[in-house]
């Protein structure tokens, strides 16, 4: 029987490999800012800047990497055990990454959709009622579960109602709530052609029923309908099928994230659907009686300027400005600036 590879066989890569795969990665390193990287960040830059970071790295390093040593080992006919275990490390990261994506999409476009383990936790929370009780000079809260009918019907209800983040709801809700159009249209056209769905069913293979580099497996014979010992030295995963899905995952990764970047750096936030076509302005203004600058959305001023004389100045609370400069922003932002306005005048 062939002896198990020693941490050191497994692990080790030689200088041969090392500096193949260095010459790969450092060939499909990417930078992807845009030209006009920041030119019109808006508020939700905030929100996208340090995830977008997390994802540049994440695809620069961990992920670029793995691929890197990966087809170095498949070119250089490396052992077929190493080989796979590199391949299993791939193909888990891949699918990771579209994971990855939603969750930003998810949070970034405010789906309100939810991950297995956030819909478990409202679920299991939503079970108890929060009460005060008291406990010396102060109060503790403490959560006394509903009856058991409450909670079936909590359960029940809260299955339908919280949709899980997956591939198919993320490109649903965008496209039913808002206008999709330039970069966006192009970022789901990516998803929709992402090809995960191939490693997707080698990953459950490995993660339920055996290691990819497995000699002796556990398979399912579909002419007995039963389980019977696989037997086949040269290994069950035939690296070349998968050669080209990689290269293609890869590219439609890359793409992704320089359409995510260009979507936040270019401030193309889209319009919802009931708001379709329809374009936002703003206006820097500076107040006439304390001279500071404020932003004051389009809306206060009317179309040609004519109720500059009459807006109230946020900062000092007097009559009239002048305009300096109107700049287009994007639905949610307008909002934003809206509600900062008139929340200055809120007692």
């Amino acid at each position: 029987m062939q002896e198990p590879l020693s941490f050191r066989e497994l692990m080790y890569i030689d200088a041969k490999v090392l500096s193949y795969a260095e010459d790969i990665h450092n060939k499909h390193y990417r930078s992807f800012f845009t030209d006009e990287k920041a030119k019109n960040a808006s508020n939700m830059m905030f929100i996208a800047y340090p995830l977008m970071i997390e994802t540049e790295k994440y695809y620069n390093g961990e992920l670029l990497s793995t691929y890197a040593v990966f087809k170095a080992m498949r070119e250089l006919g490396e052992n077929y055990r190493v080989t796979a275990y590199y391949f299993e490390n791939l193909i888990i990261r891949i699918i990771s990454f579209w994971d990855y994506l939603y969750q930003f999409l998810n949070m970034y476009f405010d789906l309100k959709l939810y991950d297995f383990r956030a819909k478990k936790r409202i679920i299991e929370i939503s079970g108890y009622t929060p009460e005060f009780v008291s406990e010396g000079r102060g109060q503790r809260v403490e959560f006394k579960p509903k009856s058991n009918e409450e909670q079936k019907k909590i359960r029940k209800d809260l299955n339908k109602k919280l949709n899980t983040i997956n591939k198919s709801n993320i490109l649903k809700y965008i496209t039913g709530i808002y206008e999709v159009k330039g970069n966006l249209k192009d970022l789901l056209q990516i998803i929709v052609n992402n090809n995960v769905g191939v490693f997707q069913e080698v990953r459950n293979e490995i993660i339920h029923q055996r290691p990819a580099g497995a000699n002796f497996t556990v398979n399912f014979n579909e002419m007995l309908l039963n389980y019977s010992v696989l037997i086949n030295n040269s290994g069950w995963i035939e690296f070349e099928r998968y050669d080209a899905d990689i290269e293609r995952c890869m590219d439609l990764i890359g793409k992704s994230i320089q359409k995510v970047h260009e979507i936040v750096h270019l401030n193309e936030y889209p319009n919802r659907i009931q708001h379709a076509g329809i374009e936002y302005f703003v206006k820097e203004v500076t107040c006439i009686s304390c001279n500071k600058v404020f932003i004051a959305p389009s809306l206060l001023l009317g179309d040609k300027d004519e109720f500059a004389k009459v807006v109230i100045c946020p900062l000092c609370g007097e009559v009239g400005c002048k305009v300096n400069k109107t700049f287009k922003t994007t639905e949610v932002d307008y909002g934003t600036y809206l509600g900062n306005y008139l929340s200055a005048f809120e007692e």
